[in-house]
């Protein structure tokens, strides 16, 4: 069986937030992770890889935005034209099923970037709380205010991320 035909799509987890918060807070600190950095390193400390495609590639792939056939073992799809905010937070996203979803490649799953389910919420609260973890982005509101644009600036995220991540904090 080859590894694509192996693939299943991903389950929830069904951990809470909070739980979800944790686990993206303790995969910034065995990586080595921080705020505001490169993240690509990321993907390749853990094994992984990542490939752009350019409009033609896109349209001819069938839209999964990672592959996982094991651990170490994965391939992130970005659309290259996207800007490097978006990367960001797509790569941060597609770890989150490679960490959540496929529990660091011992399944073998495919996903796309696509649709309101349980599953890619979980992985954008892993993504949200990865790139701006909520300690330090609740140390950064204290000394920015709740001004989303440079809170944006600081983490490295779109200034829809940050916005959603203030409203999520606020609420906590």
């Amino acid at each position: 069986m080859s590894p694509s035909s192996a693939r299943s799509k991903p389950e929830p987890c069904n951990l809470t937030k909070g739980q979800i918060e944790e686990i993206a807070t303790k995969a910034a600190k065995v990586t080595g992770f921080v705020p505001g950095a490169e993240i690509t390193p990321i993907v390749k400390k853990l094994g992984g890889e990542i490939e752009y495609l350019d409009w033609v590639g896109w349209l001819q792939h069938d839209h999964d935005t990672i592959e996982i056939d094991g651990p170490e073992k994965f391939t992130i799809r970005l659309m290259a034209v996207d800007g490097p905010l978006r990367h960001r937070f797509t790569i941060a996203h597609e770890l989150g099923h490679y960490i959540l979803h496929s529990l660091s490649g011992k399944k073998q799953i495919t996903a796309g970037r696509k649709g309101s389910t349980r599953v890619e919420w979980e992985a954008n609260w892993f993504a949200a709380a990865f790139l701006m973890p909520a300690k330090e982005f609740r140390t950064a509101m204290r000394e920015l205010g709740s001004n989303a644009l440079a809170l944006a600036g600081r983490f490295l995220v779109s200034l829809e991320a940050a916005e959603v991540r203030i409203k999520t904090l606020q609420r906590a």
